[in-house]
């Protein structure tokens, strides 16, 4: 109950302040891709919308039903997007405890995940898209996978299927575990045919109007690759990291050595993610999507601490250095030296601090017990 109110706080805070701050902030989402949900919204099963955004069709359809009740699309979406902020939050903190991490961890990680992937990253920016739906139903797909639920998983990601044609990176990673824990071939192949057999029905339901049914076009990937480098490779680079984890990557990393055989399983999580990763218009929402295995080996360093003290310290560096990293997003600074701005120089503190601080309290004999179940 204490973390629920927590969460709850927290994405409160996040709404007032960027209401406070971001003149016309309900607006601000009506560019990109957003016209075209509330598009989808208002009429079902359009054509007229682009692939593959045309075949996401469960966000808008709930939408399209709390604005029945007579608010408008865009307060519909947001109210979408900060429910399944905060049930996404919930689920990580389900997810970090069936990896075996200790209550305090779990509960951190739950807070860190609302103070940036799962709840600042989708309201700031993403409020009209599908990325809070989405990052709850990687997580509960997993979950049910990780209890050993075959049909509620297939029947989960059947269900995610409708949301996001992204849950089918899932099946890499859940047919091998579940071929690793002699799960019978009848049920492996229900939870592999099955969320693909909706990918296929939806693209014949929904129709085509000329243009590719999985992907976007290789005209679309060549802009946004030619207006990505503008500012080179290194800032592009830099940018693409501020932006999805920021320095809960370079806690990962620390927590690699100890855990590689919980990142060697998770590697069927992350390979799948480079198709989507070369075939994109934003790499950094790719990068999001890594989440089940980064944040997992970042968070397990809170339990490598030496004392209480310590990992409360860390915990809570990493939660304020996440959170300061995202609120560098609108911060436009002209250069200081070269291509080096003061954005760049407060981003690369708050990405260097945690894994400093972290070098400091971190005993170097604990291992966190983080694994996969089963495995």
């Amino acid at each position: 109950m204490k973390l629920a109110l927590a969460i709850l706080a927290i994405l409160a805070g996040e709404l007032a302040w960027m209401f406070a701050t971001v003149p016309d902030f309900l607006s601000r989402a009506h560019g990109g891709d957003y016209s075209y949900y509330v598009q989808m919204a208002e009429t079902p099963l359009t054509t007229a919308v682009p692939s593959p955004w045309r075949y996401r069709v469960l966000n808008p359809w709930l939408a399209s039903l709390l604005a029945r009740t007579g608010i408008s699309i865009d307060v519909a979406f947001l109210l979408l997007t900060v429910a399944f902020a905060f049930a996404s939050s919930m689920a990580m903190r389900s997810f970090l405890r069936r990896l075996s991490l200790s209550p305090f961890a779990a509960d951190a990680g739950a807070i860190l995940f609302a103070l940036s992937i799962g709840g600042y990253v989708p309201l700031r920016r993403y409020y009209g898209y599908t990325d809070a739906l989405t990052n709850y139903l990687i997580l509960v797909v997993l979950i049910a996978a990780l209890i050993g639920r075959p049909l509620i998983t297939a029947a989960l990601l059947v269900f995610g299927i409708f949301a996001k044609e992204s849950l089918l990176l899932l099946l890499p990673f859940v047919i091998l575990r579940e071929r690793a824990l002699a799960r019978p071939w009848h049920q492996i192949a229900i939870m592999a045919i099955a969320p693909m057999a909706v990918f296929a029905f939806l693209r014949w339901v929904v129709g085509s109007n000329g243009d590719a049914s999985v992907a976007l076009s290789w005209d679309a990937q060549v802009a946004y690759w030619e207006t990505a480098m503008v500012h080179g490779v290194v800032r592009w680079m830099l940018w693409s990291i501020a932006y999805s984890m920021g320095p809960i990557w370079l806690l990962a990393m620390l927590a690699a050595r100890r855990h590689w055989r919980f990142l060697a399983a998770g590697l069927w999580l992350l390979i799948p993610l480079i198709a989507p990763i070369i075939r994109t218009t934003d790499t950094e929402r790719v990068l999001l999507l890594t989440f089940p295995v980064i944040v997992p080996l970042a968070v397990s360093v809170f339990d490598e601490c030496r004392t209480t003290a310590e990992r409360r310290l860390l915990a809570t560096v990493t939660c304020v250095a996440a959170l300061g990293g995202q609120l560098t997003f609108d911060w436009v600074a002209t250069p200081l030296i070269g291509g080096i701005s003061a954005k760049d120089i407060v981003f690369l503190t708050l990405f260097m601090l945690p894994v400093m601080v972290a070098l400091q309290v971190r005993s170097r004999a604990a291992t966190a017990p983080l694994a996969w179940p089963g495995k």
